[in-house]
C-alpha cells in the first residue's frame, strides 16, 4: 500500500491539506480517500496547501475540482495557502481556475 500523499493536520479554523509534491494519476484513488475523510469530518474550513506542488496532472486537477464542489455543498469553505505556477498553470490551461476557486493572478 502506497504512503498518503496528503499531509493533513489541524488548525485553528479547520484542517490543512498538504498536497504532495508529484500530484499526479499514480496518488488519486488514495488522496480520493483522504479528502473524503475530511469532508466527512465536517471541518468549518479547509486549507489546501499547494506550495510545495511541483507537477499536477489532469487526473489530480479533476479530483481537487470534485473535492472542492464537494466541501463546498457540504457547506465547508475551501481556501488555499501557496498557491503556484504549477497549479495555476494547470488550472488555466483546463479552465478550471473559477471552478477550483483560485486567484492565478500573480
Amino acid at each position: 500500500m502506497v504512503e498518503n500523499p496528503l499531509k493533513i493536520t489541524e488548525s485553528e479554523h479547520g484542517q490543512v491539506i498538504t498536497c504532495p509534491d508529484y500530484f499526479d494519476i499514480s496518488v488519486v484513488s488514495d488522496a480520493r480517500e483522504s479528502f473524503q475523510r475530511v469532508v466527512d469530518g465536517n471541518p468549518a474550513c479547509i486549507t489546501l496547501d499547494t506550495d510545495h506542488t511541483e507537477m499536477v496532472d489532469t487526473a489530480a486537477m479533476q479530483l481537487l475540482v470534485a473535492f472542492v464542489k464537494d466541501a463546498k455543498n457540504n457547506g465547508i469553505s475551501v481556501s488555499y495557502q501557496g498557491e503556484n505556477d504549477c497549479v495555476c498553470r494547470a488550472a488555466q490551461a483546463l479552465g478550471l481556475v473559477e471552478d477550483l476557486g483560485l486567484d492565478c493572478s500573480q
